[in-house]
């Protein structure tokens, strides 16, 4: 059985004969190998003493800032990744994805595949008369300060994408027709 460090001591040797077999010298050196001993691991006994030693030869350390960045970044793209399907599940055009998240047309197309979702060709239908009024209502009671203390910001696009998913899933009209509608009457200034 192995120690801890015997792993460890494995670990970075394994690492570093692969980084060496594929020419890239400068990752071993940047790991904290001197020349000598960058030589000394080509030869296979040399390899194995220091990856089955028990001598710790090797130390870690976590540079928690880098680390809990990471772990950040993760979160926020399982976020949008969740994000995403919800958006394309309310009706969100191929193009209104692409735009806000940078993926591709045929990734999104690929995604509404994964989703089980329909294949749509061409522009949205437009909206009924019921439906543009009950949006309408909706819209005017969110961004109008006389019926709402806290009015939409207008200027805040991720915050107006997500009333447009809200919307669109609380009134069952596709996303990207609620989107439409919105950046019409914002153009238009009503």
């Amino acid at each position: 059985m192995m120690t801890s460090q015997q792993t460890l001591n494995s670990a970075v040797v394994g690492q570093a004969l692969q980084d060496l077999h594929n020419g890239h010298y400068s990752k071993v050196r940047a790991r904290g190998f001197c020349d000598e001993l960058i030589e000394a691991l080509k030869r296979p006994e040399v390899a194995a003493a220091l990856a089955k030693s028990n001598i710790q030869w090797v130390t870690t350390s976590v540079d928690n800032e880098k680390a809990i960045r990471i772990a950040n970044q993760t979160n926020k793209l399982v976020e949008d990744a969740a994000l995403i399907d919800r958006m394309l599940r309310a009706g969100a055009s191929t193009d209104q994805i692409s735009s806000w998240y940078g993926i591709s047309h045929q990734d999104v197309g690929s995604l509404r595949n994964i989703l089980k979702l329909p294949t749509r060709k061409g522009r949205p239908e437009g909206l009924t008369k019921d439906e543009e009024e009950k949006l309408w209502e909706h819209w005017s009671n969110a961004t109008n300060p006389r019926k709402n203390d806290k009015p939409l910001d207008l200027t805040d696009s991720e915050k107006l994408r997500m009333f447009a998913l809200e919307t669109a899933e609380r009134l069952d009209i596709p996303m990207a027709a609620v989107w439409g509608a919105f950046q019409d009457w914002m153009a238009r200034g009503v």
